[in-house]
């Protein structure tokens, strides 16, 4: 309840990843509104990064396309501008709130030194851990 927890995730933007279920009558079978007419794979994704505490939540910040979020990356574009703003919200909301982040690489080096700087509270969490983070998909 007192918690923030945070997270990267890709979603696929175009295309399933799986054999998509269509809901059809015998006579639909090859109507358009049940065929996926897609040539090639046309599998795309994008990955995202967001937080949420209770009822609120960040902003989702969209990594662009062919970027390797290092941790001076990780720092300037989602730490600085949405996830310590989001802490002090939810700190003003609910009181002192502790914030979880995979131990992913992005999340050392200038990240320390900018969680050191804000004062954030963060949980130790282990990368690629038993998924018990609230924000995985289950």
């Amino acid at each position: 309840m007192r918690t923030v927890w945070t997270d990267e995730s890709s979603f696929s933007t175009a295309g399933f990843s799986h054999r998509p279920w269509v809901l059809r009558r015998l006579d639909e079978e090859y109507h358009p509104d049940c065929v996926d007419e897609i040539w090639g794979s046309g599998r795309k994704s994008i990955m995202v990064w967001g937080a949420f505490c209770r009822e609120l939540k960040s902003p989702l910040y969209a990594v662009p396309p062919g970027t390797t979020m290092d941790s001076e990356k990780y720092t300037s574009n989602v730490l600085d501008p949405l996830l310590i703003p989001f802490w002090h919200q939810t700190c003003e909301t609910y009181e002192w709130i502790r914030v979880v982040e995979d131990g992913a690489p992005g999340h050392q080096k200038y990240a320390i030194q900018c969680r050191r700087l804000n004062d954030v509270d963060t949980m130790p969490w282990p990368p690629q851990s038993p998924d018990l983070n609230m924000i995985e998909a289950f």
